[in-house]
């Protein structure tokens, strides 16, 4: 059975635009992170595990996740253990994949072909491009018969 294992990082389009591996969050982006870290528990199908740095200490709220049977548990990532990190059926949704969460991944001993290549991440890249959005919203203006096509007529 395939386990998952989800990551909320919301700093993800900061650091791909940045392309660094090494890319440092401001700090605005890492409280949001801290603050959000189980917001994947709404969407994780299945038995999947999310990882969070730092769960919360009340633990009325924590009462008040684990009622609502959300299919998913989370695990902090000090406390996820070292089979499931080198399993090579786990599948990873972070959300989004840039340089920087590769090296988060690869560091806390993620097994490498779980991990996208440098190719695979520079096509994330480039259709992350604002240049994609337009072709894309380009082409449907002029192909299209879609109503938001023509709302978007003005889009240059």
């Amino acid at each position: 059975m395939k386990r998952t294992l989800f990551l909320f990082n919301p700093e993800n389009d900061l650091a791909l635009a940045n392309g660094s591996p090494y890319f440092c969050a401001p700090e605005s982006a890492r409280v949001m992170k801290s603050d959000l870290s189980l917001l994947p528990l709404w969407y994780a199908e299945g038995k999947g595990t999310v990882w969070t740095d730092t769960l919360p200490e009340e633990s009325e709220w924590l009462e008040m996740i684990a009622s609502l049977n959300l299919n998913a548990d989370w695990a902090e990532s000090d406390s996820l253990p070292a089979h499931l990190l080198s399993d090579a059926d786990l599948l990873l949704f972070p959300w989004g994949w840039s340089p920087a969460c590769v090296d988060f991944f690869r560091k806390r001993g993620i097994a490498e072909q779980l991990l996208p290549d440098a190719a695979q991440i520079d096509l994330v890249r480039q259709l992350s491009h604002r240049s994609t959005s337009l072709s894309v919203l380009r082409e449907l203006q002029q192909n299209s018969s879609l109503p938001f096509a023509s709302f978007a007529s003005g889009v240059k």
